[in-house]
């Protein structure tokens, strides 16, 4: 390490050096295209649309302001290492894994995860200090181009590329549009830094063509830099692995449930090793690891029921591995409760029925929540192990009749359906029952969770009688 920053080459690794090198030919460039498009667009915006004018120069200044601040450390503080992760899915937690592991090894910069689109990045960037070692930041998109902008400001040093899928298909059209949009981050990688890839996703593989940086891959299907084999994640056990790097083995234990969360953890491995951290301090840091809320964490109710939370993203493509996890899990009993799935382009009521029936094989019961029970056809309606209930405190007042110590209750939806409440009544008081609040953040960081609203009250309405 020099002067805290990542260097040198270790068990064959060659790791990233001097920060003070990315870039920095290319830095007057940026500066230059980042203003002429900010001004172009708000210029735009002058004759189309004046109320946004304002907004938009404040962006442009705001833009400006990080990136200053992202060449002056660059070039202040060599010993930053500056780290993005995209993908489909999976980059929220590997964000936090990979922090979680960092921070451990030298000062880290934990990610505000609704930091992570253009208009945000910024707030991020400007929240570093000289005394950061590692900086990690989310890059998500929303429209094409949104990527390219951010790595503009943001001069990342390694790019982390998870997946391809289909979440915003909506507004890309199809899974190669949203590669090219993900590969954008390998894109903007300098000649020496590093593309940490999935290697069993074959849009992602094939982005190392895109950049001349060193690709590291991970994977578990293929041939990989790091590689895990013995993948095994029977809850209540975590996920736990074989990991194969460079002709050595070595045994990889976590806390985190479900093996859908092995390419997060082989990530998150591949990257700490390849930023400085020694392997074996990056494997034993994983013990300390937790789940991010909402993203298969656990609830343990006093009445011995145990919830695991997957309550925040709900893909169709990502159905398959909650249906792996629950056949996979051991327990007395176990209870799916579905809410609605985002990103499901074609048939979505063929798709859902699909899934029902393939979970049927391995759950006692399961309850489907809210507008997702319109697409169950007469058989699932009538089937006597399928529950169908119209709102989240109908679904609480059938659960709260049916469960039994030693239950475990999987919840499978989108944030803005709250599903959380079901697991949050059994271990605090909640009082709003609303059906759609229209807030997409957690229940935790909300006001009104423990206001009496009911299914149809908006938001905001109390209850006769007030807070309890």
């Amino acid at each position: 390490m020099l002067n805290g920053a990542p260097s040198g080459v270790e068990n064959g690794v060659s790791v990233v050096t001097d920060c003070s090198s990315v870039f920095l030919h290319r830095i007057t460039l940026n500066v230059s295209l980042l203003i002429a498009a900010s001004f172009a667009s708000a210029l735009r915006s002058l004759v189309f649309r004046p109320a946004s004018v304002v907004a938009r120069l404040r962006k442009t200044v705001l833009q400006r302001r990080a990136l200053r601040h992202r060449i002056r450390l660059g070039g202040d503080q060599p010993g930053i290492c500056w780290i993005g992760v995209t993908g489909s899915c999976g980059k929220s937690t590997t964000c936090q894994i990979l922090a979680q592991i960092l921070s451990k090894h030298a000062s880290c910069r934990i990610p505000n995860l609704l930091w992570n689109y253009t208009g945000t990045v910024p707030l991020a960037i400007l929240k570093v200090t000289a005394e950061d070692r590692y900086v990690i930041q989310e890059i998500a998109t929303h429209v094409p181009g949104s990527i390219e902008r951010i790595c503009k400001m943001y001069l990342p040093q390694i790019g982390v590329v998870m997946n391809v899928g289909t979440d915003h298909y909506t507004q890309f059209g199809s899974q190669e549009k949203i590669a090219f949009e993900k590969a954008a981050l390998v894109h903007a990688l300098p000649s020496d830094g590093v593309a940490i890839l999935n290697a069993d996703d074959p849009r992602v593989v094939a982005m190392a063509s895109v950049s001349a940086a060193r690709a590291v891959t991970f994977g578990i299907e293929n041939e990989a830099t790091y590689r895990a084999r013995e993948v095994t994640a029977a809850w209540p056990q975590g996920v736990s692995f074989i990991l194969e790097h460079n002709g050595e083995n070595h045994r990889v234990e976590t806390g985190l449930f479900g093996v859908h969360f092995a390419p997060n953890v082989l990530a998150s491995l591949a990257t700490a090793h390849t930023a400085g951290m020694p392997l074996e301090d990056a494997i034993a840091a994983l013990r300390d690891v937790v789940p991010l809320e909402g993203r298969m964490s656990e609830v343990k109710a006093p009445d011995g029921v145990t919830f695991i939370r997957d309550d925040y993203k709900a893909p169709w493509w990502g159905l398959p591995f909650t249906v792996e996890f629950i056949r996979d899990a051991r327990a007395k009993r176990k209870v799916l409760v579905l809410g609605e799935m985002s990103d499901n382009p074609g048939d979505k009521a063929t798709k859902f029925r699909r899934v029902i029936n393939s979970a049927l094989d391995h759950v006692h019961r399961i309850v489907v929540v809210g507008p997702a029970g319109r697409k169950l056809n007469s058989a699932l309606l009538e089937h006597d192990r399928v529950a169908v209930c119209d709102t989240i405190e109908a679904a609480n007042r059938y659960l709260t009749g049916v469960l039994q110590s030693g239950d475990l209750v999987v919840l499978k939806g989108i944030v803005a359906d709250h599903l959380e409440r079901l697991a949050r009544v059994r271990v605090e008081p909640v009082g709003c029952w609303r059906s759609r609040c229209g807030r997409k953040h957690l229940c935790s960081e909300c006001d009104l969770l423990k206001v009496p609203a009911g299914p149809d009250d908006p938001t905001g309405q109390q209850r006769s009688g007030g807070a309890q």
